[in-house]
C-alpha cells in the first residue's frame, strides 16, 4: 500500500518478527529444442504487514537503507534463501539463487566472509548462489566495490550487473569488474518490437556478455513472444 504508515520502528520490529519473506521469480536460462530451461530464480522480498497489508518494496527498502536496517534486512534474505537453495539441491533441483545487494554493502570489506559462513552454516553451494549489483552502484565506488566483489568471486559466489545499460559506467570498467552475469534492463526488453532501436541494444548486449564470457539475462519477458526473440539472438551468434 501507498498509503500506510512506514517507519524504521515499524520495519525494525518485522524484521524481529521474521515477518519478511522472500518469493523467487524464475530465470529461463539455457533454450532446449522447442522450450527454455529454468535454471534458476531470483529471490525477493516481500512484506505483508499484519494492519495493513502488502508494503511495496521499493518502500521498506528504501527506509531499510535510509535508517541503518539494509544489512539486516539482506542477511534475512540471504539466510532463507540460502536454506531454499540447500533444500532444492537435496531435492535433487540445483537452481542458483540471484539475490540483490545495496550499494551500502559494497563498501563493507567484511561481507564476503560473512556471506561465505552463512552459506557454510546451512551447507549452500556458494557457486549457486548469484549477487545482484546494480550498474549505478557497482560505478560509485569503483575501487573498494572492486575489491569486495573480487573477494565475493574468490569465494565462488556469482555475480550480476543488474540494470545494465541504465547508468553511466564505461565499458572498461565492466570488463575490469569480477562479473558473471550480465542482466539487461526490462526498459530495453519490454521495447523490442515497439522499438527497433531497443531490438538492436539488446542484441548486441547479449553479443558483449557472451564476447566476455558472461551469462546475459534478459529482465522482464512477460511474453511468448520476447521469448522467441531471445532465442533467435542466442541461436544467430
Amino acid at each position: 500500500r501507498t498509503d500506510a504508515p512506514l517507519t524504521p520502528e515499524s520495519l525494525t520490529a518485522a524484521l524481529d518478527r521474521r515477518e519478511i519473506q522472500v518469493f523467487y521469480q524464475p530465470k529461463a536460462t539455457r533454450v532446449a529444442p522447442g522450450k527454455w530451461i529454468v535454471e534458476g530464480v531470483e529471490a525477493l522480498a516481500r512484506w505483508t504487514h499484519a494492519s495493513f497489508g502488502p508494503i511495496s518494496p521499493l518502500r521498506f527498502i528504501a527506509v531499510a537503507e535510509k535508517h541503518g536496517l539494509i544489512r539486516r534486512l539482506t542477511e534475512q534474505v540471504i539466510d532463507v534463501a540460502l536454506r531454499q537453495c540447500r533444500a532444492w539441491d537435496a531435492a535433487g533441483l540445483p537452481l542458483s539463487v540471484a539475490i540483490n545487494l545495496s550499494p551500502q554493502l559494497l563498501n563493507d570489506l567484511a561481507f564476503p566472509d560473512q556471506v561465505a559462513r552463512m552459506a557454510a552454516q546451512v551447507g549452500a553451494d556458494p557457486r549457486r548462489i548469484i549477487f545482484e549489483v546494480t550498474e549505478s552502484a557497482a560505478m560509485f565506488d569503483p575501487d573498494t566495490t572492486m575489491d569486495v566483489l573480487t573477494r565475493m568471486r574468490v569465494k565462488n559466489f556469482g555475480l550480476s550487473i543488474d540494470d545494465f545499460g541504465t547508468g553511466y559506467s564505461s565499458l572498461k570498467q565492466l570488463y575490469l569488474m569480477p562479473f558473471s552475469e550480465l542482466k539487461i534492463d526490462t526498459s530495453f526488453v519490454r521495447d523490442v518490437f515497439a522499438h527497433e532501436d531497443a531490438r538492436t541494444m539488446v542484441e548486441t548486449m547479449v553479443l558483449l556478455a557472451h564476447k566476455l564470457r558472461l551469462t546475459a539475462c534478459a529482465e522482464g519477458v512477460e511474453t511468448q513472444e520476447v521469448l522467441d526473440f531471445l532465442a533467435s539472438v542466442r541461436s544467430e551468434e
